[in-house]
């Protein structure tokens, strides 16, 4: 006796998916119903091609294409489904993983910003010792002389220098004074930098070194030479010596202001 025959609309409602779909499988040559009415053009299907139907399925969801998929049915081989199983499940991985670091990377940045919101004019210009753990950067100095201008083309290099290298850091941003220009001045001797995450290694990487540092926030945009004047001022009348390049960590900039004025940053200077 004959097995019964299922429509299409049948057959797409018993595995979730749509008619269209169920005819453009049949048009590829990747599931073919069992029998075509030459009357009326309906298409049947046997019971025992479900299984084939159910594989497309859910290989489909995992993300193997329909010229993958249609390979592996064409060739129905355990080595080769196996094979391509243990592929896709090593994309998974790498997924995962990439997800993880996507997931990391918000968690900072909502602490990082609920930080930020909360500092106000009264916390400006007030010097204070902090304690910080070895953090990793990547770097440039600025071509020719220093403006806020050419300290965020030279932040924008050192962002696509990163993307070249299929990276992108989610952590802070900000200004680095090298320590030539404390007698030199720092018109020429200053750079735009972005920290790192710990997992980054890449070339041309260097470190903040662990220790004491005095810290100020300040307001007024990515470069004061007066704001920084006057902190180095500050560090040598309390008979601090500079121990290092200097770190101004950007935490409000236009994200969330439209004013130059109301950009507020942290310079962190080593001391010893």
């Amino acid at each position: 006796m004959d097995s019964k025959k299922y429509k299409i609309n049948e057959v797409a409602e018993m595995h979730n998916i749509s008619k269209k779909t169920l005819i453009y499988y049949d048009k590829i040559g990747l599931f073919k119903p069992k029998y075509v009415d030459e009357v009326n053009n309906y298409r049947y299907y046997d019971i025992q091609e479900f299984p084939v139907l159910k594989q497309i399925v859910y290989l489909k969801k995992i993300g193997f294409s329909l010229k993958e998929i249609k390979s592996l049915l064409d060739n129905r081989e355990h080595n080769l489904t196996i094979e391509a199983l243990s592929n896709r499940n090593k994309e998974i991985v790498k997924e995962i993983e990439s997800l993880k670091e996507i997931h990391r990377s918000i968690e900072y940045l909502m602490d990082f910003y609920k930080g930020a919101k909360n500092l106000d004019k009264r916390d400006l210009y007030k010097p204070s010792i902090k304690i910080f753990p070895e953090r990793k950067i990547f770097h440039l100095r600025c071509r020719g002389e220093v403006t806020k201008e050419e300290i965020m083309l030279t932040y924008r290099r050192a962002l696509k220098h990163l993307q070249d290298l299929n990276l992108f850091s989610h952590k802070e941003y900000g200004t680095i004074y090298f320590k030539e220009g404390i007698k030199e001045g720092f018109t020429y001797n200053s750079g735009a930098f972005i920290s790192l995450p710990d997992n980054f290694n890449i070339e041309g990487q260097s470190i903040v070194e662990d220790g004491k540092y005095i810290c100020m926030y300040k307001d007024g945009g990515y470069y004061n030479e007066e704001a920084l004047t006057y902190l180095l001022k500050w560090i040598d009348q309390n008979g601090y010596e500079v121990d290092g390049n200097i770190y101004e960590y950007s935490l409000i900039d236009y994200t969330f202001t439209k004013s130059v004025e109301d950009m507020v940053s942290e310079i962190q200077i080593k001391v010893k």
